[in-house]
């Protein structure tokens, strides 16, 4: 009688895991592309995988800084994890190993994302930043 009741728990846990990476793995592949972000569109996030690891690159462009063209600020590569309705973000570039926690969520056409804003100084960090899907 415990054996059956300990069979069907973990039977139950491994479906649910299995579920839970199938919609991340889903999640993933639609996320591959080029995506814009929708006010100023100057904005572009490329997602991809490099093997194991998930990492988008942010462009955002040139400004000039002391006499010099650079990148915008938060323009860089960025290694993510998806989970429910958040994103956990580590720019690669920055010399921090630990990631940071933003809003994310895809909407129901999967053709555009909110994420909280983690890199825009101009607007609310609270303010979600919307980008729409390219290609």
């Amino acid at each position: 009688m415990r054996y059956n009741l300990i069979l069907r728990f973990l039977t139950i846990v491994s479906l649910m895991v299995t579920f839970l990476n199938c919609e991340k793995d889903e999640l993933r592949s639609e996320l591959s592309g080029i995506w814009i972000e929708l006010t100023n569109r100057n904005d572009t996030i490329d997602f991809d995988s490099w093997g194991s690891e998930d990492v988008f690159i942010l462009r955002r462009g040139f400004e000039l800084r002391n006499g010099y063209s650079l990148p915008k600020y938060g323009s860089g590569l960025y290694r993510y994890i998806l989970k429910p309705d958040t994103i956990l973000l580590n720019n690669m570039l920055s010399s921090s190993a630990g990631y940071t926690s933003h809003f994310f969520q895809m909407n129901s056409s999967r053709d555009s994302f909110e994420i909280g804003n983690f890199y825009d100084t101009i607007i609310s960090v609270h303010q979600p930043i919307i980008f729409y899907k390219v290609r």
